[in-house]
């Protein structure tokens, strides 16, 4: 930016009436936060060329800077005055006019500017705005929708519509904008990182499962193959990559190709996460009895579990096997929590951290006094 500035400065000490210079380098005082000398720089270019648009909806953009709309709307109005489909001049102005409540312009304004440019998404979301401050919220809604496809990783999209649905009374509907609003939060960093360098596989793994959170499958894939096309076959990191990739065959209801991710994974050493959502996809494919195996190689205990020993009960019921049905059914019931609670509860009723006799010693003396009796802990 410093460059630029000097480049622009050094031009026009050669060409110092140049409205085209002077713009410029008034526009990148502007970026730069300078808006004494970015309104210096626009009053010297309105004034040698009174044709010359650009500099009239700079100076715009100073005054709403500054907070004045009003001089803002004024100075649109002059760009528009020489283009009269000047597109920035119009959403500007729109913005302009929201700002000083002026609904009905603004929302003309800026249509004027979606009708000239169809992909000009600070227009479609400064519309919404205006829509639903004016109360419009089914207008301000759809133009937000718009702004997103546009847009899909820009999050202040995602909250105003989320705004709106609100004042619509589509309670879920906001919040799942908000819920992904929250989630773009955590994608922009690893979109950071992969900014400064593209072949970042800890940060493109990071993205995959963040894809894969917001069901995004195939871009979750894409993310994975690149990870593993990068990182050495028989690493930890292609073996976490292969367990990614197996949850998102999951979640695709590609079983068989989760099973095979999986077990590539395991063959690299990812044992316990690996075996886990390989045993997902047994279960799903109503194999309970690999399902289960992968389950206590995974040593997880849940109500997944506690179903596939159910139901691989109820198989070998149908064909006969009653007493090993019986066993599986038993395993079934030791998962359950409540069964659980009250076999710990009994435990600690028939414990007793004392003798059963404890009136005296093997050598005939008193016994010591006996600690307090401690709390039972669930880990022992």
């Amino acid at each position: 930016m410093l460059r630029r500035f000097r480049t622009w400065s050094q031009a026009l000490r050669i060409e110092p009436k140049n409205p085209r210079l002077l713009n410029t380098r008034g526009y990148l005082h502007l970026v730069r936060g300078d808006l004494d000398a970015a309104l210096a720089d626009f009053n010297v270019a309105v004034g040698i060329d009174l044709k010359y648009p650009q500099p009239y909806n700079n100076r715009g953009l100073v005054w709403i800077s500054r907070g004045e709309p009003a001089k803002a709307v004024a100075d649109f109005d002059s760009a528009l005055r020489i283009d009269p489909d000047y597109v920035d001049a119009l959403n500007n102005r729109g913005y302009a006019l929201t700002q000083l409540k002026k609904y009905g312009e603004a929302i003309a304004s800026l249509t004027r500017a979606t009708e000239l440019d169809q992909n000009y998404v600070n227009a479609w979301n400064n519309r919404g705005l205006a829509y639903h401050f004016d109360g419009k919220f089914e207008q301000a809604a759809s133009d937000f929708t718009r702004s997103i496809e546009l847009e899909p990783e820009n999050r202040k999209y995602f909250i105003h519509r989320a705004e709106s649905l609100a004042e619509l009374g589509k309670e879920r509907e906001s919040q799942a904008d908000m819920a992904h609003a929250l989630w773009l939060d955590r994608l922009a960093p690893v979109n950071a990182r992969l900014k400064l360098n593209p072949q970042d596989a800890d940060a493109l793994l990071q993205r995959a499962r963040l894809r894969l959170s917001a069901e995004q499958y195939d871009a979750a894939l894409a993310d994975v193959a690149a990870v593993l096309s990068l990182v050495p076959a028989s690493s930890t990191a292609a073996a976490d990559a292969y367990v990614t990739k197996a949850q998102i065959l999951v979640a695709q209801k590609d079983y068989a190709a989760a099973v095979s991710a999986a077990t590539v994974a395991i063959e690299q050493g990812q044992q316990v996460s690996a075996a886990s959502v390989r045993g997902d996809a047994y279960f799903l494919m109503q194999k309970y009895e690999l399902a289960i195996s992968d389950y206590q190689a995974a040593r997880r205990i849940d109500a997944q579990v506690q179903q596939a020993f159910n139901m691989h009960a109820e198989e070998l019921e149908k064909s006969g096997q009653i007493e090993q049905a019986g066993f599986f059914r038993e395993q079934a019931e030791a998962l359950n929590p409540e069964a659980a609670n009250a076999a710990g509860e009994q435990e600690a009723r028939t414990a007793s951290p004392f003798p059963t006799d404890a009136t005296s010693t093997d050598d005939g003396t008193e016994p010591a006094a006996a600690d307090a009796p401690k709390t039972a802990s669930n880990d022992e």
